[in-house]
């Protein structure tokens, strides 16, 4: 059974990719497809070669400088050539990220892989999708499918290949699984990164086709800033989120240890989703809060265990937990403990006086609900 991963176009969330490519490693899979647009296009190459420490590397020192070219100093001649390139050539030059594709990717190899690969660019001239197979990408081009692939209009500067303009692929189909299927894939991985541009879903004679896909609770970021700092947050989420997509790990917002979100419900879960019961129906307006904050943060808990991971991981964000670890019952009560006192905290853990209680929270407002959910959390563990 052929086996693609599928990448998504997403500009600097794409270190995202990497991370959920190293717990695919880590699984065992191995693909013989792997298809990709955008970003996905430069690191479906290194997928392709199977060179995941070079695209580790890379991810994790890369800064704006290496992919665009833009002034170092704002006020100076520079910048005036930036902005006379930009408005007369149509965007920012990828001439840095060029030079580094052609550092770390060696056609040949591409071409020679056993794991197949294809891309998706756009004919910014015809307005024609192109989605392409290496075999079907000319000799010699490589690169600049792939820069054209990468091209955001209107902030990144088309690609001209044989006199014709190219533009990014996402603007046709931003995560390629119809170009999987029609090389062969029977099974699909597919790493979505929550960006800009169309998501085609499987053609009717594709739906078979057995898909897992790796997303992000999280906003991942600006497509345009690359910095390793982010990127590593990235990476960190990608890794966690394709463990929890294989059923390996739990949690939504958080990564949890299998089993571990039983044990905690078993510990202190009970206890504290009766303290959220009593306070929703002395305070209805906590009540509501709390509705909007999970409506807003996407929680829209059904289920009892849904409830509690609603208040677990909104105490967890509340307490700025970084959300790229894993947690079990033995480290996080002690992060808990070591969170800074809320304004509620009084309120919960001394039951001081209800009118003063009913005076606190008489206003509240969705913002606050995590902080309540923190301050209860503390009184029970």
């Amino acid at each position: 059974m052929p086996k693609a991963l599928v990448l998504a176009g997403g500009g600097a969330r794409g270190a995202y990719h990497i991370g959920a490519w190293q717990a695919l490693i880590e699984m065992g899979w191995k693909f013989d497809i792997v298809t990709g647009t955008s970003v996905g296009s430069l690191n479906g190459t290194l997928v392709a070669l199977d060179q995941f420490d070079i695209a580790k590397s890379m991810w994790l020192s890369i800064d704006d400088r290496d992919v665009m070219e833009i002034p170092h100093k704002m006020l100076s001649r520079d910048t005036v050539d930036f902005v006379k390139d930009f408005a007369t050539k149509g965007g920012v030059s990828l001439a840095p990220l060029e030079n580094m594709i052609v550092r770390f990717v060696d056609e040949q190899q591409v071409r020679a892989s056993k794991c197949r690969y294809g891309l998706v660019t756009v004919n910014a001239d015809t307005k024609t999708p192109l989605e392409l197979t290496i075999d079907e990408i000319p000799q010699g081009r490589l690169v600049d499918y792939m820069l054209a692939s990468s091209a955001f209009t209107p902030f990144l500067r088309p690609r001209t290949i044989d006199g014709e303009k190219y533009i990014d692929g996402g603007f046709y189909d931003n995560l390629p699984r119809n170009l999987a299927a029609r090389m062969g894939a029977d099974e699909i991985v597919e790493v979505d990164l929550d960006s800009l541009g169309l998501d085609r879903p499987l053609d009717a004679e594709h739906r078979d086709i057995k898909t897992t896909r790796i997303s992000s609770w999280h906003d991942l970021g600006s497509i345009l800033e690359f910095k390793p700092e982010k990127a590593k947050r990235n990476m960190d989420l990608g890794y966690l989120d394709a463990y929890k997509a294989f059923g390996r790990l739990e949690g939504r917002a958080y990564a949890f240890k299998k089993g571990e979100t039983d044990k905690m419900y078993t510990a202190f879960g009970m206890r504290l989703m009766e303290k959220c019961q009593s306070l929703y129906d002395r305070h209805p307006t906590v009540m509501l809060a709390a509705e909007v904050y999970n409506r807003a943060e996407r929680k829209n808990p059904k289920t009892l265990e849904d409830k509690f991971f609603a208040v677990l991981e909104g105490a967890m964000e509340a307490a700025d937990l970084y959300e790229g670890e894993v947690y079990t019952l033995e480290n996080l009560p002690q992060l808990i403990k070591a969170a800074p006192k809320t304004k509620y905290h009084s309120v919960f853990e001394k039951f001081a006086e209800e009118k003063a209680v009913k005076k606190l929270l008489e206003k509240i407002s969705e913002k606050d609900i995590k902080n309540i959910y923190l301050s209860l959390l503390k009184s029970v563990i």
